[in-house]
């Protein structure tokens, strides 16, 4: 840039705006996506928060002469679940 003319010169510092304009808004894209890429992931652990809740923790007793399933809750032992 030093041996350029006054032209050549003034073309190179617009091509060099032109190129900071592009890479501006190619960093606004990525970080929009990213936004995306965290609320996506947001929600997900809202799903799976949510489905572990809904999961019944249960553990199998026995079953006795006439097949009946013995199970009890492990969150709450003193609660027993018979499945004829």
């Amino acid at each position: 840039m030093l041996n350029a003319t006054r032209i050549e010169s003034r073309w190179i510092n617009q091509r060099i705006q032109e190129l900071h304009r592009k890479k501006n808004r190619l960093q606004e894209e990525i970080q929009k996506y990213d936004d995306q890429i965290a609320r996506k992931l947001q929600k997900i652990e809202k799903i799976v928060e949510s489905y572990q809740s809904l999961n019944i923790k249960t553990c199998v007793l026995g079953q006795d002469a006439h097949l009946n399933e013995y199970w009890y809750f492990k969150d709450d032992p003193t609660k027993i679940f018979i499945k004829r």
